[in-house]
C-alpha cells in the first residue's frame, strides 16, 4: 500500500462528500482557457501540420516518442477510428465556438479519414484490418482485434453525429452488433494483448460500453434509430456487467476476472490499472444519466481507491499496473505475455492515464464536491502537465513514454505509434465540462 499520500491521504470509500467546501476546493482548479488553450497552441497543431495525409487520407501516427521523427508511413486502423473520432468532435466543439480552430480544417479531414477507412480497413463481415500501410493495403499476417473494429466504429458513429449521416450511423451500429456478439461468447480477439484464456476483460466490456454511448448520443442528436438495436439497453447491459463482475468490493476494477477461484490469485487475477478505472468513472457517469442506473457515489469510491493504491509516493504520478492492495504487482506467477508485460512495465509513467485522470477526477469533482479529490484533482492536473507536454530541446507535443522518475523512454506501449486520442478526449471534454459549468471556472 502506497504511504504517505499528499495532501492527507487519498480520500477514503466511506468519506462522504464534503458540500460545505465545495466552492473553496474547486476555485483553484483550472478552467476551460487553460485545457482549450492547450489544445490549440500545443497538441492540435502538432497533428493537424504534421500527420494528416491529405493525398491518401488518414492520419500518419508512427512518430516517435518525442514527436521528432517519423519512422513509418503504415496505418494502425486503432489509431486511424480515433483519428475520425477526435477530429470530429473537435469540430464540433469549434463549430459551438469552444475552440478557435476553422471547423472545416477538422471535419475535411475527419471525412477524408472515415472514406480511407470504409474503402481499405473495413471488411465484408464488419470486422477491420488491423494494420494498413500507407495507401490502405492489408499488411501481412492479419491480426485481428475488437478494439480496432470498436475504434472504428466509434468514429464512424461521431462523424456521423456532427455531418448528419444516418446511413454512416448505421454502419457503425452494425459493425457494434458483430463486436458485442462476440465479446458476449468470450471468443474475440485483442490484439495487442489477447485476454488469456479463463479470464474475463473489463476492457472489452468498458469500450462497448463507452460504444454504445457513443450511438446513443449520435442516434438521439440525428432523430434516427438505429433498429434493432437498443444503445440505451446496450449501455444498460454493459454498465451493469462492468458493477456486478469487475468492481471489487474495495472500490478497485479488476482488468481480468477468473472463472475459477484460483486465478483470482495469480498476477493477472490481483493486478489493478489505477488509469483504466478512472477512465471508466467517465463511461459509468455518462452512461447511468441515461439508463436509470446512479452510479456517481460508486464513481466517488472507485476514484477514490484508483488514487489509493495507484499514487506513487516517492515521484508521483500513476503507476500503470499495480497489485489490488496497491504496490507491485504479485501473486502466483503462470507465465505468459500479459503477465510479462504487468511485471516488467508497473512503474512505467504512461501519458494516457495522466490525460484521463485529469478528466475524470474533475468531473467527479463537480458532481460530487468532495473536498479531498478536488484536493487530487489538482494534485493529478500538476503532475500531468509539469511531466507529459515536451519541455523546450525535450520534443514535440507530449512526451507520451516516461520511466518511474519521469525521464522520456523510447519505448513501445500497445502499438509503435505516437497516439494523440487520449489526450486530446480529456482536454475536449474538460473544455465542455467547464464551459458549461457554472462553478470551478478560475482562469476562464
Amino acid at each position: 500500500m502506497n504511504r504517505g499520500l499528499e495532501p492527507g491521504g487519498p480520500p477514503t470509500a466511506g468519506t462522504a462528500p464534503v458540500g460545505s467546501v465545495r466552492e473553496p476546493a474547486l476555485s483553484a482548479l483550472p478552467g476551460a482557457d487553460f485545457y482549450r488553450r492547450h489544445l490549440e497552441e500545443v497538441v492540435l497543431p502538432f497533428w493537424l501540420e504534421r500527420a494528416l495525409d491529405d493525398e491518401m487520407g488518414g492520419m500518419f501516427t508512427c512518430f516517435d516518442n518525442r514527436g521528432e521523427r517519423l519512422l513509418s508511413t503504415d496505418k494502425y486502423v486503432w489509431s486511424q477510428g480515433r483519428a475520425v473520432w477526435l477530429l470530429s468532435r473537435a469540430a464540433d466543439l469549434a463549430r459551438r465556438g469552444l475552440l478557435d480552430v476553422a471547423p472545416t480544417r477538422l471535419v475535411v479531414p475527419a471525412r477524408r479519414t472515415a472514406d480511407f477507412l470504409v474503402r481499405h480497413a473495413l471488411l465484408p463481415d464488419l470486422t477491420c484490418h488491423y494494420l494498413l500501410d500507407r495507401s490502405g493495403r492489408a499488411r501481412a499476417p492479419e491480426t485481428p482485434s475488437i478494439y480496432a473494429d470498436s475504434f472504428v466504429a466509434l468514429g464512424l458513429a461521431e462523424l456521423a453525429r456532427v455531418d448528419g449521416d444516418v446511413a454512416l450511423l448505421r454502419r457503425a451500429a452494425d459493425i457494434y452488433s458483430g463486436i458485442a456478439t462476440r465479446v458476449r461468447s468470450g471468443r474475440f480477439p485483442s490484439a495487442p494483448y489477447p485476454v488469456p484464456e479463463g479470464y474475463r476483460s473489463f476492457g472489452a466490456a468498458m469500450i462497448l460500453l463507452g460504444l454504445a454511448e457513443q450511438l446513443r448520443r449520435s442516434a438521439d442528436e440525428l432523430g434516427s434509430e438505429v433498429a434493432p438495436l437498443s444503445p440505451v439497453e446496450e449501455e444498460r447491459g454493459w454498465l451493469d456487467e462492468i458493477v456486478g463482475r469487475f468492481v471489487r468490493d474495495d472500490g478497485s476494477i479488476a482488468e481480468l476476472v477468473g472463472d475459477a477461484p484460483e486465478r483470482e490469485e495469480t498476477v493477472l487475477g490481483r493486478h489493478r490499472t489505477p488509469g483504466h478505472a478512472l477512465e471508466a468513472v467517465v463511461f459509468a457517469i455518462d452512461a447511468g444519466r441515461h439508463c436509470g442506473r446512479d452510479v456517481t457515489e460508486l464513481s466517488r469510491v472507485v476514484a477514490a481507491r484508483s488514487l489509493e493504491i495507484g499514487w506513487d509516493s516517492e515521484w508521483g504520478g500513476l503507476f500503470r499496473y499495480v497489485d489490488a492492495s496497491g504496490g507491485p504487482p504479485s501473486g502466483a506467477r503462470r507465465g505468459g505475455p500479459f503477465e510479462q508485460l504487468v511485471l516488467e512495465t508497473w512503474d512505467t509513467k504512461l501519458w494516457w492515464p495522466h490525460s484521463e485522470a485529469v478528466h475524470s477526477l474533475r468531473l467527479v469533482v463537480e458532481l460530487t464536491g468532495d473536498a479531498e479529490l478536488a484536493r487530487w484533482a489538482q494534485k493529478v492536473h500538476d503532475y500531468t502537465f509539469a511531466t507529459f507536454p515536451a519541455q523546450a530541446g525535450e520534443g514535440r507535443e507530449w512526451i507520451q513514454i516516461r520511466d518511474r522518475s519521469g525521464a522520456p523512454v523510447d519505448r513501445v506501449v500497445a502499438l509503435p505509434v505516437k497516439d494523440p486520442f487520449h489526450v486530446v478526449r480529456a482536454l475536449l471534454s474538460l473544455v465542455e465540462l467547464l464551459d458549461e459549468s457554472t462553478v470551478g471556472t478560475a482562469g476562464r
